[in-house]
């Protein structure tokens, strides 16, 4: 039987001037194995990991990184022992060959499509002439045939798995398991082979329980369990939110209610776009009633979220704090100073090459050569991060040969005009005549360095009033003495 009603065509809910949801590309990192680290990042113990190859110019030891800092990537980092689905990896890119098959197929298919079309077509003006013959037999309108027609086939398919699925799950897993990415057997050869294998033929109650037990786990674990990186918890999200934006907006249709959603990630770590829904007008709600705007709702529930288990000093831009801390001070094992010194990104070819003959090598490609709190995206502060930990990124002291090129390459760019790092501002006063400093009308009256210090090594004597009344000497003598009797 055939659907006479014309199909509707499915609006996107969040076309009618509703946030939409993004979403940015980010690096794709898998998580490290699992049982690297307790749920609790509070009771682990921080354990050094293996030191890298990389190492700065004089031999110093890479810097450590524990392991619960360095597996709280993703979300599936965070929770050790958890199933995680694995990933797919993409198709290689078809060649000539490959293209033209498709494109030959494609133009078959699509002829065996337009006879299915035509034919599908005059089935459809055949049945709908028999069914205004019904309408006016039975004196009914035409509306009411269509709809008893149609509603017999509104079947409700059930879900459950099905020893058909569970064979075709289990011979997949066979025979595709090696196989790589665009090689893999389809449905239909998949069902052949199964056809062929006389293990799968003729199974007892308990096989036929195992191989659908063995469906349901996989069902499970692509319900419940875990993404294996950022880049795929980002894209589950971003598709689960937009499903659900549609049934809400279909409920409202069809009950005239109110609904309201917020959604954010739950690490700083993640990278899911934080994203709110509100059916109609609803989140009118938030500037009427509690005054805010959904945008700051939204924001304050994120800070929330990334933060409730961690100390707000270490959350904020812990990223750029680690790379900052591993660029902007280097020891006197490489600058032979006695004291550190503090990184100049915006004069490094004079300041710090020039003057301490020393230069940061390793630097991640496609960063911009800039100070870290300038680094404005999540991927490239990661990517730097993880360069200056795992000692990609080091110091190394000049060669003599190295120092001697820079110091002609900066005399002749000079020469030619060219400005090196950032000029320094010049003074407020400048081009104004600045005499001597007075005080109080005199010249230079400061003491000199020698006489100030010859001052302050003199003693000083005992403070003293410098005369004292006869009243406190008289005052001294007790009522009734011999002086008074004399």
């Amino acid at each position: 039987m055939l659907n006479l009603q014309p199909p509707q065509k499915n609006k996107h809910p969040l076309a009618n001037g509703q946030p939409s949801l993004q979403i940015n590309e980010v690096n794709r990192e898998v998580a490290t194995p699992a049982a690297t680290r307790a749920a609790d990042d509070s009771n682990v113990p921080e354990l050094p990991l293996q030191p890298s190859d990389h190492s700065c110019g004089t031999g110093a030891p890479t810097p450590i990184i524990s392991q619960t800092e360095a597996n709280s990537s993703s979300w599936a980092a965070r929770n050790p022992g958890k199933p995680i689905i694995p990933t797919r990896s993409a198709p290689p890119p078809p060649n000539a060959a490959q293209l033209a098959s498709r494109k030959l197929a494609s133009d078959q298919k699509k002829k065996k499509d337009d006879l299915l079309h035509f034919s599908l077509k005059a089935i459809k003006e055949e049945q709908e002439e028999k069914l205004s013959e019904v309408a006016s037999t039975h004196d009914v309108a035409i509306e009411k045939v269509y709809r008893l027609f149609n509603g017999y086939q509104n079947l409700a398919p059930s879900r459950k798995a099905q020893l058909a699925n569970a064979l075709i799950h289990a011979k997949a897993a066979e025979v595709n398991k090696n196989r790589p990415t665009g090689s893999k057997y389809k449905a239909n050869e998949i069902r052949e082979l199964i056809k062929n294998d006389p293990a799968m033929q003729n199974l007892d109650s308990d096989q036929e329980e195992s191989f659908i037990n063995e469906l349901n786990e996989f069902r499970k674990l692509q319900k419940f369990g875990m993404r294996a990186n950022n880049a795929a918890a980002a894209r589950d999200m971003l598709s689960t939110l937009d499903n659900v934006c549609k049934a809400l907006d279909s409920m409202v249709r069809r009950t005239g209610g109110y609904a309201i959603f917020f959604a954010t990630r739950g690490h700083v770590n993640d990278t899911s776009e934080p994203t709110w829904h509100g059916t109609d007008n609803a989140m009118d709600f938030f500037e009427d009633v509690l005054d805010l705007e959904p945008d700051e709702v939204c924001r304050k529930f994120e800070q929330w979220a990334c933060t409730r288990n961690e100390s707000k000093s270490t959350v904020k831009n812990a990223s750029s704090c680690s790379c900052y801390s591993n660029t902007s001070n280097y020891t006197d094992g490489i600058t032979g100073k006695s004291k550190k010194v503090s990184m100049n990104y915006d004069n490094y070819e004079t300041k710090i090459m020039r003057n301490l003959n020393v230069k940061l090598v390793g630097w991640p490609t496609g960063i911009p050569f800039t100070s870290p709190s300038k680094i404005n995206t999540v991927t490239e502060i990661r990517k730097l991060r993880d360069a200056l930990k795992d000692g990609t990124c080091h110091w190394v002291a000049m060669s003599a040969a190295e120092i001697e090129e820079h110091a002609k390459s900066l005399a002749t760019r000079i020469a030619d005009g060219v400005t090196i790092g950032k000029p320094r501002a010049p003074r407020a006063d400048r081009g104004k005549t600045r005499g001597k400093r007075t005080v109080q009308g005199k010249a230079n009256n400061r003491p000199s360095k020698r006489a100030k210090s010859a001052t302050q090594r003199k003693g000083k004597g005992p403070t003293s009033r410098e005369t004292i009344e006869d009243t406190e000497d008289d005052e001294s003598v007790p009522s009734g003495s011999d002086d008074d009797d004399q």
